[in-house]
């Protein structure tokens, strides 16, 4: 999964299904025009990624990809 996908896991957390260890993506959670899949499951997840799910729902929601990008460009990681 690429970081837009996991940033709109983190609002949908209905995708995740732990007794099965799959995330299944429903049609409309598909962003690509060009090619559509009615539906896609990412599977096999590691055995304890439930743990990292837990963990990463959990937590505060990540900045957007163009928010870490400038946080490094102009160098605010170093301000403490």
């Amino acid at each position: 999964m690429r970081y837009a996908e996991f940033l709109r896991l983190y609002d949908n957390p209905a995708w995740y299904d732990e007794k099965r260890n799959i995330i299944h993506l429903p049609e409309e959670a598909q962003k690509k025009h060009k090619k559509r899949q009615l539906e896609r499951t990412i599977h096999p997840l590691p055995s304890m990624f439930h743990y990292l799910l837990k963990d990463f729902w959990q937590a505060r929601k990540s900045p957007l990809e163009s928010t870490w990008k400038r946080i490094f460009r102009d160098g605010l990681y170093l301000q403490a």
